[in-house]
């Protein structure tokens, strides 16, 4: 057409040969690809590296080279050994009575939930819970007052002064403190070849179950006297375990269970094992300023023990201490409860000031 307008570049067939290049052409190309290769290449954001274990994490680990096994196909090796075990107990030992079977269902379950956990939470596997000689002898203390408070409800609660004194807070629980003290230091100086570059093959298998303990053995310093702030915090943990220590006692008391099951020692494995990481997370999130969220299995424990607050409440209706206890345990409670928080408010008071 002739109103057409012409193409702005002019169109090269394919067949047309280019012209030839001389040599002053062939310089300046040379030169071009010489000056585009010294440019610098555009930096690249780094990838974020992200974690199943937000606890191992925030220790800021160096992972690498560190373990002889590859993270993942561990743990799902593991618990597909765990579940073809269980599995196997499940179909193999079959009984009659109909709440033996759902109760081995029960703990099966739970078991296979907590190894699980603990897969995820390795930092926190057989580390003592606390590991603060003050914090223990406090906790010690406090759980024997609260047997004289509730001596009047639970009968096992009923003993003399000197068995709480001497057999209970001077006898069995300072040795235990003592015991896992020492088992802390002997881990503490410990050496351990996390590396796995030993060529012996007598120590493959020690390798293979270190793979389950934790990467180090570190002391906590709980520094509860720093601020009111963590003060309440720790104080929230003595709290949250000394009611984890009476509703064992509650419920054998208001289900009627007797006093030879089983149910107690279950029931305090299964408190002590969860236990293990969730004091592990509940320590980095009071002593970590960049930890802003609580771990899971910590809340998982205080799930539990709410749980547990709310079965022996509903089922105290024939206790009559529970809803009018004697006046000699109420004004004593009372009296320390008003004198701990004028002392804590002016202590901490002072404190600031003179910062």
């Amino acid at each position: 057409m002739s109103g057409a307008t012409p193409p702005r570049y002019p169109l090269r067939s394919r067949r047309q040969v280019q012209a030839p290049q001389n040599a002053e052409t062939l310089v300046l190309d040379t030169k071009e690809k010489v000056d585009e290769a010294a440019l610098p290449s555009p930096i690249r954001s780094p990838v974020p590296t992200t974690s199943s274990n937000a606890f191992r994490t925030s220790r800021e680990h160096n992972l690498e080279g560190m373990l002889g096994f590859k993270e993942e196909p561990r743990q799902i090796l593991f618990l597909f050994l765990l579940v073809i075990s269980v599995a196997y107990y499940s179909f193999t030992h079959d009984s009659d009575d109909i709440a033996q079977n759902v109760r081995n269902g029960g703990i099966s379950a739970a078991f296979i939930f907590l190894v699980y956990c603990f897969l995820q939470t390795r930092d926190g596997l057989l580390m003592c819970m606390f590991r603060d000689w003050r914090f223990c002898w406090v906790l010690g203390i406090g759980f024997e007052l609260l047997e004289l408070i509730f001596q009047c409800i639970i009968p096992d609660f009923q003993e003399c002064w000197w068995d709480s004194l001497f057999m209970d807070l001077l006898g069995a629980n300072f040795l235990g403190m003592c015991l896992g003290r020492l088992t802390l230091k002997y881990l503490e100086t410990k050496e351990y070849d996390w590396s796995g570059k030993r060529s012996e093959q007598r120590g493959y298998f020690s390798r293979a179950i270190s793979q389950f303990t934790p990467f180090s053995w570190s002391r906590y310093d709980w520094e509860v006297f720093s601020s009111a702030k963590r003060f309440f915090m720790v104080l929230v943990a003595l709290f949250v375990c000394l009611f984890s220590e009476l509703n064992a006692f509650f419920l054998l008391t208001t289900l009627s269970i007797p006093k030879d099951s089983n149910l107690n020692k279950y029931r305090l494995a299964v408190m002590f094992m969860l236990g293990i990481p969730a004091a592990a997370e509940y320590y980095e999130f009071v002593t970590d300023p960049k930890c802003y969220r609580l771990g899971q299995n910590a809340w998982m424990m205080c799930c539990i023990i709410v749980f547990e607050m709310l079965v022996w409440v509903k089922f105290s209706e024939g206790l009559e201490q529970m809803t009018s206890p004697p006046f000699d345990v109420v004004a004593p409670l009372v009296t320390f409860s008003v004198l701990f928080s004028l002392w804590m408010l002016l202590y901490f008071r002072k404190k600031v000031r003179n910062i």
